[in-house]
């Protein structure tokens, strides 16, 4: 990991600390961080930063895990934000000391002085499942089903974090695009970012099932070919050829 400082700091270290309690706990890192990570990793220069934290927790496979991570969250002195509109408490927040990340960031427009971790859950789990604590997001299963552990050195100490592959991460972006209507823009410019990491597209595209090929074909529709946010990517042509090449739609050689 890059060296950071402040509030890119205290997102890591929180990072880490969850990785290191929820060992037997299947989870992923989803979000923002996720897509830093992911860049971290493919050593791509990251277009943002945030102080979100988005856990996403396999209820299927571990029917307590939202109670797991909020028994560490609250170990970590974070706190109920409430409930949301729907009924949902899935928002934990603490504060933290003001800072920026010791990277060339674009930070989004947010409270530096607070971190936040939004707890999410696989949709489709029915009525039995307690989602009192927890928001039930498109795009989860498939994120937790490509979960790899990633090693992560922070000073001295390996973490090993969970974090969806490239193509769960694109996946789960698109699925984010095509869902959430208030942040089009941000989802755009990861989904664009997280193209442009991919190395051989001929070869990710023999891992695509139907249903990721139709949400990045929905998502691909918010996006013009001159759209500027393409330039996310280290090399905007090939990303978009990358995307083209995943749903299928690559032209002729």
């Amino acid at each position: 990991m890059p060296v950071l400082f402040g509030a890119g700091a205290a997102v890591w270290d929180a990072v880490c600390a969850i990785a290191d309690a929820l060992t037997e706990v299947p989870w992923t890192i989803v979000g923002g961080q996720m897509v830093y990570l992911l860049g971290v990793e493919y050593g791509a220069a990251a277009h943002r930063v945030t102080t979100d934290i988005d856990a996403a927790v396999d209820l299927r496979a571990a029917p307590d895990g939202v109670n797991d991570l909020v028994a560490v969250l609250t170990a970590l002195d974070f706190e109920s934000a409430g409930p949301s509109p729907d009924g949902h408490a899935y928002r934990f927040e603490r504060h933290t000391l003001g800072g920026v990340a010791a990277v060339d960031l674009v930070p989004d427009e947010e409270d530096d002085q607070v971190l936040v971790v939004d707890v999410l859950a696989p949709e489709g789990l029915g009525t039995r499942a307690d989602l009192s604590r927890a928001f039930p997001a498109k795009g989860i299963s498939q994120a937790l089903a490509r979960t790899e552990l990633l090693p992560i050195r922070v000073a001295a100490k390996v973490h090993w974090v969970p974090r969806p592959s490239l193509l769960g991460a694109i996946v789960s972006k698109a699925t984010a695009l095509a869902v959430d209507t208030k942040d089009t823009e941000r989802h755009r410019l990861d989904l664009a970012f997280l193209c442009g990491l991919i190395a051989d597209p001929f070869a990710l595209a023999a891992e695509v099932k139907k249903k990721d090929r139709d949400r990045l074909r929905q998502a691909s529709q918010a996006f013009s070919r001159s759209d500027p946010l393409w330039r996310a990517a280290a090399s905007p042509t090939d990303a978009q050829l990358a995307l083209e090449i995943l749903i299928g739609e690559a032209p002729a050689g």
